[in-house]
């Protein structure tokens, strides 16, 4: 959650907040509740409820009691959550646009870590080619590169798939 001239507050999952150390961009870490099926099965509904309480409180905390209508932006959201938060008296506007343009102007060290990213990723393809042979499976060969990766010291590999190239 980012206010104007406010601090910027991460909603992580329980136990993960380790992750944000030393991540100069964030200024408060906080357990997040979960408002996805998959996170809360059949309390969604309770859940957004929950959620919305908690974003409510940390705005008025930050920004102090307003009057009228709160514009809110978000990216990706579920509609229960969504609506909870019109319930609470917000604006909902949908941010993907201006996030992404945000997104788009990189600092240099968001450069640094864009052409380590590629460096990783040009190790592990080339390790690929050099482990491919007769009688591998794609999951062997898959976690080749998985495993280059990650001694690289990258988290994750985004998507999972191989290809057959032909020239």
């Amino acid at each position: 959650m980012i206010l104007n001239d406010g601090p910027a507050k991460l909603f992580e999952f329980d136990n993960c907040g380790h992750l944000a150390n030393g991540l100069t961009t964030i200024d408060e870490v906080h357990s997040a509740i979960s408002v996805s099926f998959a996170g809360c099965v059949k309390k969604q509904a309770e859940n957004a409820a929950k959620w919305a309480d908690q974003v409510d409180a940390h705005v008025r905390r930050s920004c102090g009691d307003w009057r009228g209508p709160l514009k809110f932006g978000l990216e990706r959201m579920n509609s229960g959550a969504a609506r909870s938060l019109e319930e609470k008296g917000f604006i909902i506007e949908d941010a993907q646009e201006i996030l992404e343009v945000a997104k788009s102007i990189k600092t240099p060290e968001e450069i640094k870590c864009i052409r380590q990213s590629l460096e990783s990723a040009t190790k592990a393809v080339a390790n690929v080619r050099w482990s491919t042979r007769p009688g591998l499976t794609e999951n062997e060969l898959w976690s080749q590169m998985h495993s280059s990766i990650i001694k690289d010291g990258g988290e994750y590999i985004e998507t999972r798939l191989m290809t057959r190239y032909s020239a």
